[in-house]
């Protein structure tokens, strides 16, 4: 890992931990990043909560929170997802899969071409529709600085809470900046 590299006065401790119930005590992070969409990559609701639960127990008060998710309003206007979808959808009725089209099976699995995704046959990601981030975001007692998508986050210089647009702006992954409030 190139961070380990660069860490030559190990000044960074790095840890893998199970995001659920995280080995640090309460409020020790003034900052805390969670990118690469990890909590989509979580399947069960119940454990992304918890995830968030646990994000919010270990930041300081008044600390800063940066998420990053997948983004169903931006899978929607995929052209490849616009192909795969009725197929992942007729596999589902074929075996009474209830489960919302926001599961996506990955696409990618080990760097190949996953062809089992094309049957509905997971590990699937969890593709949040902004507001349901928010509220969920909210739920766990964080106050929402920002939010939006790359494109309008690098390109627009509003100062309104909102950095999205019309669907056209709704493009990659969804951020969030969040304070832990006093």
């Amino acid at each position: 890992m190139l961070a380990k590299k660069r860490n030559n006065n190990s000044i960074i401790n790095f840890s893998v931990q199970d995001a659920t119930k995280l080995d640090f005590g309460n409020e020790l992070f003034g900052q805390i990043i969670y990118l690469q969409q990890i909590i989509s990559t979580i399947e069960e609701p119940g454990m992304r909560l918890s995830a968030l639960e646990e994000s919010y127990r270990v930041l300081e008060k008044g600390g800063t929170a940066i998420f990053s998710f997948l983004s169903f309003e931006s899978k929607k206007n995929d052209s490849v997802f616009k192909i795969i979808s009725p197929v992942i959808k007729f596999f589902r009725f074929i075996k009474s899969k209830k489960i919302s089209e926001q599961y996506i099976p990955w696409l990618k699995f080990s760097g190949k071409v996953n062809f089992k995704a094309l049957f509905d046959i997971g590990p699937y990601n969890y593709w949040f529709r902004r507001q349901e981030i928010i509220e969920l975001l909210e739920s766990v007692g964080y106050k929402i600085e920002f939010y939006g998508y790359p494109k309008k986050i690098l390109f627009n210089n509003s100062s309104t809470k909102s950095a999205f647009g019309k669907s056209t702006e709704e493009v990659g992954h969804f951020y969030v900046v969040c304070k832990k409030v006093l």
